[in-house]
């Protein structure tokens, strides 16, 4: 386990998502969690309240003890519901078209998700979306339940519309099975990149979204 200590948060509600996951697969659930969900219904306590990053941290290393599975982090992702992103699936996705709505979800997303900044950038019909790593390096697990949220947060959220994944980049070392990640992404999967991570969008569609 990584020993660093790592700062940011993450919304409860997010918490939501371990909460199903560990119902669906009969595995334990972390006692972190319980700091923030009520014990008898699994709720949030106070919505608003943040969950420190070195917690969230913790919570998804405890699981990976339980279920060591390649790619966890992708399965976790799975339960992710819309309103376990709150208010971000509606500030990032009302917007006029695609476009405007992958650049509202960059301004957003940390109301869900406050680590390493989000980078963005566009050229032609394909946008960029690139992470830092000033906050530290988590670890794949952490990072690629990162991106398997994001991705299904946006999924959900622009349906029926649909977008494609040109490539997927990882900062860590390559795993056993990269065709876990392949497959999940449906898109060529790299490691050992010179960035923590970053994907390629390609935007097949710019239409009015009905959230």
């Amino acid at each position: 386990m990584n020993k660093s200590v790592f700062l940011g948060s993450v919304a409860t509600p997010l918490l939501m998502t371990i909460v199903d996951f560990c119902l669906f697969n009969k595995i334990n659930l972390p006692e972190e969690c319980l700091y923030y969900l009520d014990v008898n219904t699994l709720q949030p306590k106070d919505i608003d309240e943040r969950v420190p990053f070195q917690i969230w941290h913790n919570i998804l290393h405890k699981i990976s003890l339980q279920h060591p599975i390649e790619g966890l982090g992708l399965d976790i992702a799975k339960h992710i519901q819309l309103a376990h992103a709150g208010i971000l699936s509606y500030l990032a996705f009302s917007g006029a078209n695609l476009f405007e709505a992958f650049l509202d979800f960059v301004t957003y997303n940390r109301l869900v998700y406050d680590f390493n900044l989000i980078n963005f950038c566009s050229q032609n019909d394909s946008i960029e979306l690139s992470w830092g790593d000033s906050r530290g390096r988590p670890g794949l697990l952490v990072d690629e339940t990162a991106i398997a949220l994001f991705l299904n947060i946006i999924i959900k959220a622009i349906n029926p519309l649909k977008f494609s994944i040109k490539k997927l980049n990882f900062i860590y070392q390559q795993p056993k099975n990269v065709k876990v990640y392949e497959d999940y992404f449906d898109c060529p999967v790299f490691f050992d990149a010179h960035i923590t991570s970053h994907q390629s969008f390609f935007l097949f569609q710019k239409l009015r979204l009905f959230i």
